[in-house]
Formats: C-alpha cells, structure tokens, sequence
C-alpha cells in the first residue's frame, strides 16, 4: 500500500489538474443555471424516497465509509447551515443534525444500488467485515508514514446536488491530497464498486418533494454565490473515518473505524 501513488480513477488515469477541472465546471455550470434561471427543477428520486411531504425523513437504510467532522468543521458549517435555512427553509426537509456532518468517502450500499432488502442486510454485514480489514491495514500503514494521515479540502461553492440536497462541495488543495484521497477511496471502491468516482461534500438538508418557484431559484443562487465569497477549508484525518450505518439522512451509527475495531 502507497498512498501517495498516482490513483487511478475508475481503472483510468487522472490528472490532479483535471479532476479539478471537472469538478469546478460542474459546480460553476450550476451556478449560471440558476443565476439565469434557466435551470427546470425536477423532484428527484432522491429526495421523495429521502423525506416526506412534511419534511420528515424517511426510513432509508445502507452503509458507509465517512470522515466524521470534527469541531471546527462542525461549527463553520453549521454557520453555513444556518443560513441556507434563513434563505430557504421552505423548500427544505428538517434540517440535518450537525452532529452527524461528514465527507462521505464512499457510499457503498443501499436501498438504491441494493433493492432486496434481505440482500441489503447481507451485503452491509460482507462491507463491514471487509472494512475492518481496511481499516487493519490502513493503520499499519499509517504507523509507518504518519505523514499521510491527512487530507486537506477546500471549498469550491454550495450545489443543490442535482436538484436533491444542498451541499458544500470540496476539491482536493494538492496534487498529494488527491493522490491519498483517490487511493483510500478505491480501498473501499474494491469493497463494493460504484459507477461514479469521488466528489467531496458535506450535506446540509435535503429539499422537500415540491417544485421550487423563481423566487426559490433566485434565493438559491444567492446562497451559491455566497458560499463561493466564504470558503471553508477542512482536513481529513484518515484515523478518523469509521464505517456507518444509516437508517435515514439524519440518524447514523458508527460500527467499525480506527476507534472502534470491532466485528
């Protein structure tokens, strides 16, 4: 194991510089959608099986491998929060527990890519036992290059996450910090893999299954540019990251991670 290798993404060579590239275009089209309105809102799958027509969420079970924030985290992002719900909160579910922030680092099973929920429960059990292994190894290796051991992020802007959440989207802040992320990411991608490869973030509330008026559209793109103007940088300690179960968007249940190594 070398963190530090140039990763693969997706079994494909991909440059830092073009990871980058992606991800900021994705967000930047984003936000000239709504700041021109032109952008048609669609109640996504995401969110009706997420959260009721009350706003309450929904009974939704899979687990995960995240970073749970720490305190700083928490509290800048929370100021965050605070004024998304300020700005909207009538286009928003409850909002989500800041005890529960995170960077998801991969998302491996649920009711999505797993639709038996019998099935479910077998794969989440084969996930975790696998993940203790990773979390093993991921220890011994980091006992030898401490240095390794984190991941810094910094913000490009707030994304409505293909018309499902709000979040706070990150890239990596070097060529280092992608090289050790991408790696720790397929650690996991080898666990259960998935069609899509790592955009990190942090979910703040989930919208409601209701369409969203010019008057929600232009609120939206106000916050957007705000949270481009007041950027929030984080850094992940990998002897953080724990393997969670979820049984909705605001109740999870650490399972296995450095701190808890147990099967």
């Amino acid at each position: 194991m070398d963190l530090c290798l140039k990763p693969k993404v997706k079994n494909k060579v991909m440059l830092y510089s073009d990871y980058c590239s992606i991800l900021k275009r994705e967000i930047e089209e984003e936000h000239i959608k709504f700041a021109e309105n032109c952008i048609k809102w669609e109640i996504k799958e995401g969110v009706t099986r997420k959260v009721n027509t009350y706003g309450q969420y929904l009974k939704f079970c899979g687990d995960t491998i995240v970073w749970p924030c720490d305190e700083k985290s928490i509290k800048n992002c929370f100021e965050l929060q605070k004024k998304v719900y300020s700005s909207c909160s009538d286009l928003l579910a409850e909002p989500l527990d800041p005890s529960f922030f995170h960077i998801t680092i991969h998302d491996l099973n649920n009711e999505f890519n797993v639709l038996n929920p019998n099935d479910l429960e077998i794969k989440m059990e084969d996930a975790k036992l696998q993940a203790f292994d990773v979390f093993k190894n991921l220890n011994d290796y980091l006992a030898n290059n401490p240095e390794d051991s984190f991941i810094n992020l910094n913000s490009i802007g707030l994304s409505t996450s293909n018309m499902v959440s709000f979040v706070l989207k990150f890239i990596p802040a070097s060529e280092r910090d992608f090289n050790i992320m991408m790696n720790l990411y397929n650690l996991f991608d080898e666990i259960v893999y998935l069609d899509y490869f790592l955009r990190p973030h942090i979910s703040l509330g989930y919208f409601l299954p209701s369409n969203v008026g010019k008057y929600g559209m232009k609120e939206i793109s106000k916050l957007m540019e705000y949270s481009r103007m007041h950027t929030i940088d984080v850094t992940v300690n990998i002897k953080e990251i724990v393997y969670q179960r979820f049984n909705d968007m605001n109740n999870y249940l650490t399972c296995v991670g450095f701190k808890k190594p147990h099967k």
